[in-house]
């Protein structure tokens, strides 16, 4: 698995003077699926945050969350991170917003076999 940051945002909160950095990082991978009886492997794009808290320039607590396997278009995924990003979604939460939208980024897996699968039966003919 591969990472690469795609943006990153940074919040004061309050009163307690505390910042909040959330760094998005676009999650690169291969999935090997079967169709139609045959092997293939495709390239598989998730999401990565990663949120820092600082207090008087220390960092005091740190989490992460990964959702893998979102889909094997990478622009799509970029998309959804910069749209992330711009909501300023912290790790606590993307399972949770993903979940509700995940079945449309998924479909890409069975267009994109199914695109591969023909391609290679063309070849073969």
């Amino acid at each position: 698995m591969t990472r690469v940051k795609i943006a990153n945002n940074a919040r004061t909160i309050g009163e307690k003077k505390e910042i909040i950095s959330l760094t998005y990082y676009l999650v690169l991978d291969e999935l090997a699926l079967e169709y139609e009886g045959e092997k293939m492997v495709l390239p598989s794009y998730g999401i990565e945050i990663v949120s820092e808290k600082y207090k008087k320039g220390k960092m005091v607590d740190s989490e992460s969350e990964v959702y893998e396997n979102i889909s094997p278009c990478e622009d799509k995924v970029i998309d959804l991170i910069r749209y992330y990003a711009d909501m300023f979604l912290s790790p606590v939460h993307l399972l949770e917003v993903l979940d509700e939208h995940i079945e449309e980024y998924i479909e890409d897996f069975d267009r994109m076999l199914q695109e591969q699968y023909q391609k290679e039966c063309r070849v073969a003919i």
